[in-house]
C-alpha cells in the first residue's frame, strides 16, 4: 500500500476535568443576570521520532455574577495523532493549530454539557469555534516541551 500524505487519529483522551459550583444557586436568576466567559487554548507536543504527536485543547468557562464565580469548568482533551513521513513541518503546524483542535472540540463540548447537567445546572452548550479565524486572531501556538 502506498504511503499517502496523511495524518491518522489514534486516540482522544480527557486529560483534565475540573468542575466547581456554588451550593446555593437560583438558576432562573443566574440565567438572566450572569456572565459566561469562555477561553480556548491550544498546545501541542514536539513530534516524536515515530511520527506520533499530541495536540491539547483546553477550555476554561467561568460563569460570574457581581464579580463572584458561580460556576467554573476547566477541561483539557488530548488528541494523539500519527503523521506519515511525507507531511512537511509547515503543514503539520497548520494541522496542529487548526485541524486537530476542530477534531477534538466536539468531545470538549460534550464534556462541558455533561458536567453542567450532572452539576444540576441547565446544560452549558458551547458553540462551535472557527479555528481558522481563531488562529488568524491569536496567532499560532508553539509546541510545549
Amino acid at each position: 500500500m502506498e504511503d499517502k500524505n496523511q495524518i491518522q487519529l489514534l486516540a482522544i483522551t480527557s486529560t483534565e476535568i475540573y468542575f466547581k459550583r456554588e451550593n446555593s444557586l437560583d438558576e432562573s436568576y443566574i440565567k438572566a443576570q450572569s456572565k459566561l466567559d469562555i477561553n480556548v487554548e491550544r498546545n501541542y507536543t514536539n513530534l516524536q521520532t515515530n511520527g506520533i504527536f499530541n495536540v491539547f485543547v483546553t477550555v476554561n468557562i467561568t460563569q460570574t455574577l457581581d464579580d463572584k464565580d458561580l460556576v467554573t469548568i476547566r477541561t483539557t482533551t488530548a488528541g494523539t495523532f500519527r503523521k506519515s513521513d511525507k507531511i512537511e513541518d509547515n503543514n503539520l503546524h497548520q494541522f496542529c493549530d487548526i485541524n486537530a483542535p476542530a477534531i477534538i472540540f466536539p468531545f470538549i463540548r460534550e464534556t462541558i454539557s455533561g458536567l453542567s447537567v450532572k452539576g444540576s445546572l441547565a446544560p452549558i452548550i458551547v458553540q462551535p469555534i472557527n479555528f481558522i479565524e481563531l488562529n488568524k486572531n491569536k496567532g499560532a501556538n508553539t509546541p510545549k516541551e
